[in-house]
């Protein structure tokens, strides 16, 4: 069916007579959706799926295929008052075959769903306790011929014009259904009695029938998922998930070992890959990217809250559903589906499964503690959606696990390209080189264990919201250091500890990894020397963080002071130095970060060469990145 509309829906769910503007019932009282046609104007109501007035009804078209149920299994003659007697929708058209008055046939069946509740109706039946009916569903494709005499099994006052027009119907051999399990050999069946009395099945997703679609037979608008489980882990997070919102709801389920199956609420709208295939990936701008992924992530960050980690999380297992209008993405609701490699975190459950069940972004398959990485798998499945959304690629490593997803000359490229499109001529080049930094070093924590450390869910928490403020700043009044630390004093808290200073043996790498962070300070605080002091002022590295990654840290005091009524103000801040060293690529990175309500902000400020020379150019990014890190540290005290 060829929709005229730009709504994205399944219209198996919509209203049939609403469709041809002749619906009786309002729309919240119709368990059919009533979706109007947007495009009135233009659209063919033969084609179209959505609500139209009656003055178009007489523009539809009758289909040239409509289709028929043969009912075999009868004892004894019948007629087509019988069958209507029988049927709990006397009002259909039933047919006695002249050649064999126990063959009947309910004949010129228009809709398809109609047709598949039929023919659960009457397939397999039991009659009298020992008669068995089987049913063949079948396309009409024999045009109906209009005659005025014809060899029916019932009498003519019983017969209607519909009828007596209706041709004998000649074998056939195409089944509506040939291989989903719909023919009269085989039926796909719910486990019990009691859930075939409360629903019915609409459609099979898999091959083998372990996940069907079905739709409760009372309440014709409830939707929903029958999935039978290969373990018990997805059926334990969802039942712990009961009652948060933007996850799958547990409506029924069994645990029994031989015969264990849940049914699920059908999520609204449809999947995240889905929705970008028909935008043909040019629905998202990066700043729409990141958002899109800020929503996934406060979703993980409430399904970790519960001790479940989802670990398989992609495209296909995220739905959306979405109105068109301007901030779309404020008002989109998400759902997180699709458990079956959940794991659920206690004492006892130590999380050591193989990560073959990562299929959609798998990591390189490194020599270090596989139970390390999969902490963290959620982090870098979101970092991958980021990945996915800007560059429409899915984010692969090389064979020998040497070159990143993100340093792939094709990723790369596509990267750098979608960022100068959308910002080159938005931004001032600094902004775009930082959007570009801020992105690389975003996807090389998250793909680059274990030379990178993994992101915990918090600290890219406060990742994203850098690289939305970035883009779209939210005080666009803020331009200097001074502004930002004069905004930052009125709510500055002295911390009441400070950390611990340690010497370490330090590596050469290191000790000039030293003396750069502390020329940087030096030359900051020579052009900000009236406002600004630094607690030490030099780098010393304490231990490292990460037992498998050669990082140091140097924690130093940045003091902000102002002089007010002949009184002087004084703002802390902390500042984090950190570097890290890349044996293999003899390659060193840089970062400065700040410890905030037990999160770590960081900001990259560049990743060089052992044998290039860099300094000058670190000692511009070192300023540069001082003043994004306090004006993220102004953001997030504003929030306490």
């Amino acid at each position: 069916m060829n929709i005229q509309c730009s709504f994205d829906i399944d219209t198996t769910d919509l209203c049939k007579f609403f469709q041809v503007g002749c619906c009786n019932h309002e729309a919240d009282k119709c368990d059919w959706k009533h979706i109007a046609c947007t495009n009135y104007s233009t659209c063919s109501a033969s084609d179209c799926a959505y609500g139209h007035s009656r003055e178009l009804r007489r523009t539809m078209i009758e289909p040239k295929d409509s289709y028929r149920i043969k009912i075999t299994g009868f004892q004894t003659d019948i007629t087509p008052e019988v069958l209507s007697s029988l049927s709990k929708h006397p009002d259909n058209k039933y047919y006695v075959s002249s050649h064999d008055k126990k063959t009947g046939y309910a004949i010129k069946l228009k809709s398809i769903n109609s047709t598949q509740r039929l023919f659960e109706e009457w397939h397999e039946r039991t009659l009298d306790g020992h008669n068995t009916l089987q049913c063949q569903l079948e396309t009409n494709t024999v045009p109906p011929v209009r005659t005025y005499s014809c060899n029916l099994s019932c009498s003519s006052d019983s017969t209607d014009s519909s009828i007596a027009s209706y041709q004998e119907p000649k074998p056939s051999s195409q089944s509506l259904f040939p291989t989903n399990g719909w023919n009269s050999s085989s039926k796909l069946t719910l486990p019990s009695a009691d859930l075939s009395n409360q629903w019915e099945i609409t459609k099979k997703v898999d091959e083998n029938g372990r996940v069907l679609l079905i739709r409760g037979k009372l309440k014709r608008n409830q939707c929903a998922v029958f999935k039978k489980c290969e373990n018990i882990n997805e059926l334990q997070a969802l039942t712990i998930l009961k009652g948060i919102d933007n996850v799958s709801q547990l409506i029924d389920y069994s645990e029994k070992d031989d015969n264990r199956w849940m049914i699920i609420e059908r999520a609204p709208g449809l999947s995240l890959e889905e929705f970008i295939r028909r935008k043909d990936h040019h629905v998202l701008d990066i700043l729409q990217a990141v958002q899109l992924t800020q929503k996934v992530l406060t979703i993980i960050k409430c399904i970790h809250s519960q001790g479940v980690r989802h670990r398989n999380l992609q495209p296909k297992h995220i739905m959306i559903q979405h109105d068109s209008g301007p901030m779309w993405i404020e008002r989109a609701k998400l759902t997180i589906i699709s458990f079956s490699n959940a794991h659920i975190k206690s004492e006892t459950n130590i999380c050591s499964d193989s990560l073959s069940k990562q299929s959609w972004c798998q990591p390189w398959q490194s020599d270090t503690k596989v139970s390390q990485w999969l902490s963290s798998i959620d982090t870098t499945s979101i970092c991958a959606l980021l990945f996915w959304l800007i560059t429409h690629t899915v984010p692969t490593h090389d064979d020998e696990g040497k070159i990143l997803p993100n340093e792939r000359n094709d990723a790369r490229e596509r990267l750098e390209t979608e960022i100068v499109t959308q910002y080159s001529k938005k931004k001032k080049s600094d902004d775009v080189k930082c959007l570009t930094r801020y992105l690389n070093d975003t996807f090389s924590y998250a793909f680059g264990y274990p030379d990178y450390p993994p992101w915990t869910i918090d600290d890219l928490e406060v990742r994203l919201e850098s690289i939305c403020e970035l883009i779209c700043p939210s005080d666009k009044n803020l331009h200097s250091i001074e502004e930002i630390s004069q905004c930052t004093l009125s709510i500055a808290q002295v911390p009441k500890q400070l950390p611990p200073r340690q010497s370490i043996a330090q590596q050469n790498i290191f000790v000039k990894a030293s003396y750069a962070f502390s020329e940087a300070k030096q030359i900051f605080f020579k052009l900000h020397n009236q406002r600004y002091s630094w607690s030490y002022g030099d780098c010393i590295w304490l231990s490292n963080s990460y037992s498998l990654l050669d990082e140091h840290q140097n924690y130093d005091i940045l003091m902000y002071h102002e002089l007010q009524r002949n009184m002087v103000r004084y703002c802390p801040t902390i500042i984090v130095c950190l570097a890290s060293f890349l044996e293999k690529e003899r390659m060193i990175t840089f970062s400065i970060g700040s410890p905030v309500n037990g999160k770590m902000l960081r900001f990259p400020i560049g990743q060089y060469s052992t044998d290039q020379d860099c300094e000058e150019e670190f000692r511009e990014n070192f300023q540069i990145e001082l003043k994004h890190l306090l004006l993220a540290l102004y953001k997030q005290s504003k929030l306490e």
